[in-house]
């Protein structure tokens, strides 16, 4: 009993928190209406670091989100087998092929490989363009 007593005011005393039994809590005048909100935090345990990260990153920007996401796509296509490579290429060429004609045939002009310019306020890759009235 005494000792149950003594480990459990230790626990107390180290996390904060205590266990409320039916009817201890009753009295509590109206302005304490949420216990739990007026304790301090615990100690918080951190999850298992990544493999191969070296350094611990939380949240990441969209911006890096953006570039990681670009690089790996990039590396992907170095690691592809050439024939592999090739083929993809090939696609993407007669694709755009396909886009430049198909702009030519309405009478617009095609803006290139590299996309809108941001001059006339359509959206650059990866930015927010301004909107201009």
């Amino acid at each position: 009993g005494r000792v149950k007593k003594e480990l459990y005011e230790k626990w107390q005393k180290k996390t904060n928190q205590s266990i409320g039994r039916v009817g201890v809590f009753d009295d509590v005048t109206a302005t304490d209406d949420n216990i739990e909100d007026d304790r301090q935090g615990g100690r918080v345990k951190k999850g298992p670091k990544q493999k191969g990260t070296g350094v611990e990153s939380d949240l990441k920007t969209a911006t890096q989100v953006r570039k990681k996401r670009e690089a790996d796509n990039k590396m992907k296509l170095k690691n592809m087998k050439k024939a592999d490579r090739s083929k993809l290429e090939a696609k993407k060429r007669s694709a755009r092929n396909a886009k430049v004609a198909e702009a030519a045939a309405e009478g617009r002009g095609w803006q290139g490989k590299k996309g809108f310019s941001g001059r006339y306020g359509n959206q650059v890759k990866g930015k927010l363009g301004k909107k201009r009235k």
